[in-house]
């Protein structure tokens, strides 16, 4: 997926899938089986976290082995800003992309306290 793609600089030991609104039907046992015993992160579109809270919770009864949390980062970083009312995380990585090191920043590039996403990761 282009969201595996752009984010795989940054977490390299984890696998990137994108499920789109339907979620690769992850809610059923036997398509929630390939989730066994791993930890996922789930990053919903801005406009979908709510319903994407929901569906984690069916994700990890459908797979009570896995370890399911949906990630509240691209709502918390773009709180306030309209322009990313509807965004995924796809769009603000790209919004956020240092045109010399390529690096996706913590702030507009402009900002004098921009700094590599990634220093501040915590899974």
């Amino acid at each position: 997926s282009a969201h595996g793609l752009v984010a795989s600089p940054f977490k390299t030991a984890y696998v990137a899938a994108k499920g789109g609104q339907n979620g690769a039907n992850l809610e059923r046992p036997e398509n929630a089986a390939c989730l066994t015993g791993r930890t996922v992160f789930m990053f919903p579109d801005n406009d979908g976290f709510e319903a994407w809270s929901s569906r984690a919770a069916a994700v990890q009864a459908a797979c009570p082995t896995a370890s399911v949390f949906v990630n509240d980062y691209l709502k918390r970083a773009t709180a306030g800003k309209p322009e990313f009312a509807k965004a995924d995380i796809e769009d603000f990585l790209a919004s956020r992309r240092d045109s010399r090191a390529g690096w996706v920043l913590t702030e507009p590039e402009t900002d004098k306290t921009a700094h590599p996403i990634f220093w501040d990761s915590k899974i």
